[in-house]
């Protein structure tokens, strides 16, 4: 007798009225398992042996608030179903479906049709979708597979309240085929991250595989906290400190202390601001040849665009205060007031061990540890978290901008010039013969607040606002962001911070840099490249609008109108297609592309000659760096 090893598989399924479709993919091999529930074929119990005997982990997308409740339903119920037809099996799950789907503001943990089936022992589950907290930002499916460069963007082939007929069968299970395996490919784009969730969960005996890494933080920081107390998480989950109103003047540090009465005076007014809940906070300033803006989240500059580059007299320095805002709340003594010190006695603890285990190479500890360090502050100021003390918050973000402005003012004075700030660090054009008093004066700042300092010499600097740049270390290193952000490989691009799957003609991005970074014409970077996908741009429509393409006929005698699918890939060709959204309210018609044609992408296929509108693309470059080269370039 042969034993069945329990495996991972990818999986989606579809709902209709009198139709369920159901897909698994083997997540290492492309074994494929089919299951329909539809007139005459009654997969029903094949399904529910399958899942029970083959299936150790199932993944998919936003299949922890869908898919797993309807699979679960069926297991649940499977004496009681097996007996019943296809159609009355289909359409119960149906009324199951629009349960989950149309809520009435309740949520699904707390519906009863729906909470049983939430979770199972019969497998582990791994929702791509919460783990990337693509839910949180509404990123589709579709969405993800544009940006992921899947070779076929389809929506579901037909409403989903409308009945299947028997040819449209092979149409509905092809959908959800593509489906899963673009699943599949999400799954293999981000595996990293599914591998810190198993190593982190196994060290800590914790469930974190469809957590994304801000839940992954609470669920952590909240397991620490009970084994600090040993308080449940129920005990403390409802726990926070609020204010009628906060004076600034109590979250200053004593160590905040200005020369010129520039600053002074920003101090004197920032101290005398007594901050109530929902109001806003900004303060502006300008120290030498930069402007500063002051919010409650961090310090930035407010520059217009500028090109810098070292030269035989200047340098260009950057310096960050590592690990400046967990720095910050030890030296500061912040923490939620209704934790006690406590709290920060375990955060301490947390810094210490977290430095321990990455000297010792200890990668999943390091990793584990980071994540919570790294989001203790937000959770400072956010309402929903049992962290949540606006002024133990306000006492970081304050002090920390502070104490940039201080270190600014300090290299100003000394005739070096700040020409980029950003929350933790900044950017200083440095005389050559003052680099020795530049060290100086922030290796004592380092020393006079207790936080280190992290520096690297920079080459050449773009930098349209402080989101938007390309900067080029002494060592050739790339640091860019905003417009100027490539996509150069769909593992880097998926793994940054707050990805949100945005795509939009990435050649623009690419030839800037070529432009900014080799010299090299932007004309030279656009008409020579190759892959498609570059130029492409996305477009998902509201549900008040519907998609058309029009377009003439050959005989340019009639306009023949397609109706497009919510979500679509297109790049701007030379052809006669044009992408219109139409409100369905009024009928307007609004052009999606300002007035050029389009060709529609959503299925790959090659071409010696796509036929691109190459100057649309040039312009849109060249709009970026008329921007940033008005003014002669600087050379210091």
């Amino acid at each position: 007798m042969n034993t069945i090893i329990k495996r991972t598989w990818i999986y989606d399924i579809e709902v209709f009225p009198n139709f369920l479709g159901f897909v698994f993919i083997d997540r290492i091999s492309d074994e494929k398992r089919e299951f329909i529930i539809y007139e005459d074929t009654k997969q029903l119990e094949e399904l529910v042996y399958f899942i029970s005997t083959e299936c150790s982990y199932l993944a998919g997308y936003n299949s922890s608030k869908y898919d797993n409740i309807i699979i679960n339903f069926l297991s649940h119920h499977l004496n009681r179903l097996k007996y019943k037809s296809s159609n009355d099996i289909s359409n119960e799950i149906f009324g199951l479906s629009k349960e989950i789907i149309n809520r009435d503001g309740l949520s699904i943990y707390y519906n009863p049709k729906i909470k049983p089936y939430l979770w199972t022992n019969a497998y582990k589950t791994v929702d791509l979708m919460s783990l990337m907290a693509f839910d949180k930002n509404r990123v589709s499916l579709k969405q993800a597979g544009i940006a992921m460069r899947w070779k076929k963007i389809q929506d579901l082939p037909k409403p989903f309240d409308e009945k299947i007929e028997p040819d449209e069968v092979t149409l509905v299970m092809e959908y959800c085929v593509n489906d899963v395996e673009m699943t599949k490919e999400l799954s293999n784009i981000i595996i990293s991250e599914i591998g810190i969730r198993k190593d982190v969960g196994d060290m800590y005996n914790l469930n974190l595989w469809s957590a994304s890494r801000s839940a992954m933080s609470d669920k952590l920081i909240s397991s620490f906290w009970t084994q600090e107390t040993g308080l449940e998480f129920k005990e403390f989950k409802k726990l926070r400190t609020t204010y009628d109103s906060i004076p600034l003047s109590t979250c200053i540090s004593d160590k905040v202390v200005f020369k010129t009465k520039v600053l002074k005076d920003l101090l004197s007014r920032i101290s005398k601001i007594n901050l109530k809940p929902g109001d806003k906070f900004k303060e502006s300033i300008i120290i030498g040849e930069s402007k500063y803006d002051m919010l409650l989240g961090g310090l930035h500059s407010h520059n217009p665009p500028i090109i810098v580059e070292e030269s035989e007299d200047i340098l260009l320095k950057d310096a960050d205060f590592g690990s400046y805002y967990p720095n910050l709340m030890i030296n500061e003594g912040a923490y939620p007031k209704h934790l006690s010190s406590s709290f920060l006695k375990l955060f301490k603890k947390l810094v210490t061990q977290r430095l321990a285990a990455k000297a010792e190479g200890n990668k999943t500890v390091a990793n584990a540890l980071k994540i919570v360090i790294n989001s203790a502050y937000g959770k400072l100021l956010y309402e929903h978290s049992w962290l949540f003390d606006s002024k133990a918050g306000y006492t970081v973000t304050l002090n920390g901008q502070l104490y940039l402005l201080m270190l600014i003012e300090e290299l100003e004075l000394a005739g070096c010039r700040v020409y980029y700030a950003n929350t933790d660090g900044f950017m200083t054009k440095v005389p050559k013969e003052k680099e020795k008093e530049y060290m100086d004066i922030c290796l004592k700042f380092e020393k006079y607040v207790d936080i280190p300092l992290e520096f690297e010499d920079y080459r050449k600097c773009s930098i349209r606002d402080v989101n938007n740049f390309t900067m080029i270390t002494k060592d050739e290193s790339i640091k860019e962001k905003g417009a100027f952000l490539r996509d150069i490989d769909r593992v880097s691009t998926f793994l940054r911070p707050n990805y949100t799957c945005s795509y939009d003609m990435p050649i623009v991005a690419l030839a800037l840099y070529e432009y900014f970074v080799n010299d090299k014409p932007i004309k030279d970077t656009i008409t020579n490249h190759e892959d498609i996908y570059d130029f492409c741009k996305a477009q998902k429509i509201g549900s008040q609008y519907v998609a058309e393409y029009h377009k003439l006929s050959e005989d340019k005698v009639k306009l023949d109108i397609t109706m497009c699918q919510k979500t679509n890939r297109y790049y701007v060709s030379k052809g006669q297609g044009k992408f219109y959204k139409r409100k369905k309210s009024d009928n307007v018609l609004s052009d999606l592309t300002a007035g050029y044609n389009i060709e529609m992408f959503n299925d790959y296929y090659e071409s010696e000659d796509y036929n691109i509108n190459y100057a649309y693309y040039i312009r849109a470059a060249q709009k970026i760096i008329d921007v940033m080269e008005p003014r002669q370039l600087e050379l210091f």
